[in-house]
């Protein structure tokens, strides 16, 4: 029975308190509501152990929302979030980088409201492209990307006749004065992409005619 005289922590507060927990389930909760998470601090008393009935009218959606674990059932999934359209638009304005800073802010509470731990599984087939998009930043992971053929793109790493495997990870993260940039297509990682589409070492790659020391 919930104490309807008690002051309670608002709801935005308390969640936000409860996702720094980073809890993984309702299991945990249960138990570090009995004080049985010895490496957690205490339970704050303005805090309910029913969230659900104490703030049913002031935002609360599930235990996935409350403990900052994005899980949540598939029959509440959609309605409990902003249209995809709308929620991008929101989740751009944000100016975050990448998915690890995403799911940092969404724990520590301070995401919207609407907008879920994990949008890809919340807006499959109804506009999601990738983290890049979502975010607003554009970025494709390597893995993701379409690159040109081997051959392609050791004609170009040939051109730039850089002599070791050193200076090819130099010139793909801060670039070399008086060459082009890396096009988009070849990739940073070429022994892990052409695997198996051609890759024969790091001499071949950067054009080399003959054995050098240069380490794969």
């Amino acid at each position: 029975m919930v104490d309807n005289k008690r002051k309670w922590r608002s709801f935005r507060s308390a969640k936000k308190y409860v996702r720094a927990l980073k809890l993984g389930s309702d299991t945990e909760w249960r138990l570090y509501c009995k004080g049985l998470m010895e490496a957690l601090p205490k339970k704050p008393a303005d805090i309910p152990t029913t969230p659900n009935m104490v703030y049913k009218d002031e935002g609360w959606l599930d235990l996935g929302d409350w403990l900052g674990t994005g899980k949540i059932s598939n029959k509440k999934m959609r309605e409990n979030y902003l249209p995809f359209a709308k929620a991008r638009k929101v989740a751009r304005s944000l100016n975050i980088k990448n998915r690890k800073q995403w799911q940092e802010l969404y724990r520590e509470g301070k995401v919207p409201e609407g907008l879920p731990l994990k949008p890809e599984r919340v807006y499959k087939g109804e506009g999601w492209v990738n983290c890049g998009d979502w975010l607003g930043t554009n970025y494709v992971a390597p893995t993701k990307r379409t690159y040109v053929s081997f051959t392609k793109a050791r004609s170009f790493v040939a051109s730039l006749k850089l002599g070791s495997r050193q200076e090819w990870e130099t010139y793909c993260k801060l670039g070399k004065r008086g060459l082009p940039k890396l096009p988009k297509d070849i990739p940073a990682t070429p022994a892990r992409i052409y695997k198996t589409s051609g890759w024969k070492g790091w001499p071949n790659w950067l054009g080399k005619k003959s054995p050098y020391k240069i380490f794969s």
